[in-house]
């Protein structure tokens, strides 16, 4: 139905909203909204992925019309206001604190290239035959490795592995509850990729990283940042612009297959004419042609100063080649294909973020326990916008769980009002329209009618007595008697 008539699901929804009696500013107005046609909760239909959810057909056909409507609206705001924000903070404090202290963990650490530790004892002869500081780790006698200095690199190591076991637990509740769902997303493939490498890089504690564990802590650190941007897909402000780059991403891998078919054609007479830097035996020429395609030519440098006899002319040709079909030919391309994905991401704004707000909160539900789930699961919900809390836990309650639908329902009957006066205006401009076509009709007819009035005219001539003309009908013979 959500599908095939989405007009008639809508009049549902409408039926599903009711006002009372009374004046919109009045204390005892009430608003009610009822969800038993899209979130039966718990007790309605088992679908693939758990309880049936009208909110996700919505998403599935992109009815943003529907999405968009006061009672999915409220009834996604009173979710949020239950047990979303309380989700979503705790995870965002686990997932940052984790990140803060892996980004601490590097940043106060001392670098291989600075000398400062040695994995092997003094006096080792390192692999050229020197006494200088060899980094290389042996991860079967991790004893060999030199031990902290400080107190803080220990304590921020205990810190990175109470996190990590908090990231752990979280990922294993949401695989619990979602299922396969979670199993194969992006978000834990990443997640376990760091809990891995930041495991290898600390293991055992208390001792100070090499070569192969400052590799794992520097792919670690890279990939939980990357993992932390899904996070922040979900804030509407600035989510938007992670979604736009993440579709930039997608199409960039489905055009680098034909990139690398042109780069590697045209490194291959370049390794072969070439002799400078770069483009020499057992250097990679196929990089050095991927640095072209960006604007690192070289051409002063390559082709009119390098020792390319007997292939110079040769050469120059293949650089005009490179430069059209490399550089503005397929980066163009590129950039097009980047553009339009914006463009088409920007226009579908609102509905991309409505997509992510409601898996958000809907997968939200599913991980929380069974016993909550009717407690935070309601049919009904009444509202009464305009009347004042009496006692201050009512205040604290209208605060936490109202507010945010309270606007919305005030916005909404705000753009209601200035809908229907601006029906009201329409109907108004179109009755004058309408007189206006009738006086011009009546315009025209009168006009017509006086032209053929016009047309249709004979001229008199005034009569004058003439004396001769009097003369001879005196002179007629009837004229004596």
């Amino acid at each position: 139905m959500i599908e095939l008539t989405p007009e008639a699901v809508k009049i549902v929804l409408d039926k599903c909203v009711k006002s009372s009696d009374h004046p919109k500013m009045h204390e005892d107005f009430t608003i009610e909204f009822n969800y038993k046609y899209i979130d039966p909760g718990p007790q309605g239909p088992i679908c693939r992925h758990g309880p049936y959810n009208a909110m996700l057909a919505m998403l599935k056909w992109d009815r943003e019309e529907l999405l968009a409507h006061p009672l999915c609206q409220s009834n996604l705001s009173y979710k949020w206001r239950g047990f979303g924000r309380v989700i979503q903070l705790s995870s965002l404090l686990t997932q940052f604190g984790f990140m803060i202290v892996l980004f601490l963990f590097y940043f106060l650490n001392v670098k291989p290239h600075e000398d400062n530790y040695q994995c092997y004892p003094p006096g080792t002869t390192s692999v050229n035959g020197s006494n200088k500081t060899v980094f290389l780790s042996n991860f079967f006698n991790p004893s060999r490795r030199p031990k902290f200095g400080e107190d803080y690199l220990n304590t921020l190591e205990n810190m990175l592995y109470i996190f990590m076991i908090l990231v752990s637990a979280w990922e294993l509740g949401n695989i619990i509850s979602l299922g396969r769902r979670h199993l194969f997303s992006a978000q834990f493939s990443l997640t376990l990729l760091t809990v891995l490498l930041i495991c290898y890089a600390t293991l055992p504690p208390g001792h100070a990283p090499c070569d192969q564990e400052w590799r794992a802590i520097a792919y670690g650190t890279q990939v939980y940042f990357i993992t932390a941007s899904l996070f922040i897909v979900r804030y509407d402000k600035i989510g938007l612009y992670f979604v736009m780059y993440f579709e930039v991403i997608k199409t960039m891998l489905k055009v680098s297959v034909m990139l690398f078919f042109f780069v590697a054609a045209m490194s291959i007479p370049f390794d072969v004419f070439m002799h400078e830097d770069g483009f020499r035996s057992y250097q990679p020429a196929i990089l050095s042609t991927l640095a072209m395609t960006v604007g690192e030519i070289q051409f002063r440098d390559n082709f009119i100063k390098g020792t390319n006899h007997p292939f110079r002319y040769e050469l120059y040709c293949l650089f005009a080649v490179t430069c059209i079909f490399l550089n503005l030919a397929l980066m163009n391309l590129m950039i097009g294909a980047a553009v339009g994905d914006i463009s088409k991401v920007e226009k579908r704004a609102y509905l991309t973020r409505l997509r992510t707000q409601v898996t958000f909160l809907l997968d939200s539900e599913t991980a929380v326990l069974g016993c909550l789930k009717n407690w935070f699961h309601t049919q009904k919900l009444v509202l009464r916008p305009n009347r004042k809390p009496k006692t201050f836990w009512q205040a604290i309650f209208k605060k936490l769980i109202y507010p945010e639908q309270i606007e919305f329902i005030k916005k909404t009957e705000e753009m209601n009002q200035t809908a229907q006066n601006a029906q009201a205006l329409k109907e108004e401009m179109l009755n004058q329209r309408k007189q206006i076509n009738e006086l011009v009709k009546t315009t025209n007819t009168i006009l017509e009618t006086l032209q053929k009035l016009g047309n249709n005219q004979t001229v008199v001539r005034p009569y004058t007595p003439d004396t001769s003309s009097f003369l001879e009908v005196s002179q007629l013979p009837n004229a004596t008697h």
